[in-house]
């Protein structure tokens, strides 16, 4: 393994749709051990669905901004300089409640997850609104997506996260 510096904003460009996504580190990077990720969500707008992983941890740390994250049936309002761990198997999704771009690492433990962002960064912008072309897509790379509307749900539960 080498050593690794990298600018924030740089790195390889993985972004796709409205999500701007630097790879920091890869699994060749770590020799598998992880990947790290910085990510930039767009005002209001949800990372992907509510979805799992069987063989993935993942943490998140809050850079700028804040991110409501729903972990199973609970909802964390993560804000600047927080960490929040989500282990495999736990369903979730994130979402940016701020009237500004929310900025943030994600580590993906073991690494690999990568190659998924890399793939979604090679589709067309009208292969987006093909939902079983990306829902394909995310199934190759661990990701088991789930039904129904969290956020619309969240909402009404706990409007008071979303003001």
């Amino acid at each position: 393994m080498n050593p690794l510096f990298i600018k924030p904003g740089k790195g390889l460009d993985a972004s796709f749709g409205t999500k701007k996504i630097y790879l920091k580190a890869t699994a060749k990077d770590t020799s598998g051990a992880f990947s790290l990720m910085e990510y930039s969500l767009d005002p209001q707008k949800c990372g992907h669905a509510l979805h799992y992983h069987e063989t993935f941890d993942k943490t998140i740390i809050v850079l700028d901004g804040s991110l409501i994250i729903k972990i199973n049936d609970k909802l964390v309002h993560a804000k600047k300089g927080d960490f929040v761990f989500i282990p495999r198997m736990a369903h979730h999704d994130f979402y940016n409640p701020e009237r500004t771009a929310t900025h943030f690492l994600m580590q993906f433990t073991p690494g690999g997850f990568e190659e998924l962002l890399i793939a979604l960064s090679k589709c067309k912008p009208e292969d987006f609104n093909d939902a079983e072309k990306i829902e394909a897509i995310r199934k190759d790379y661990d990701v088991v997506d789930l039904p129904g509307n969290w956020v619309e749900q969240a909402k009404k539960q706990q409007p008071e996260l979303f003001r």
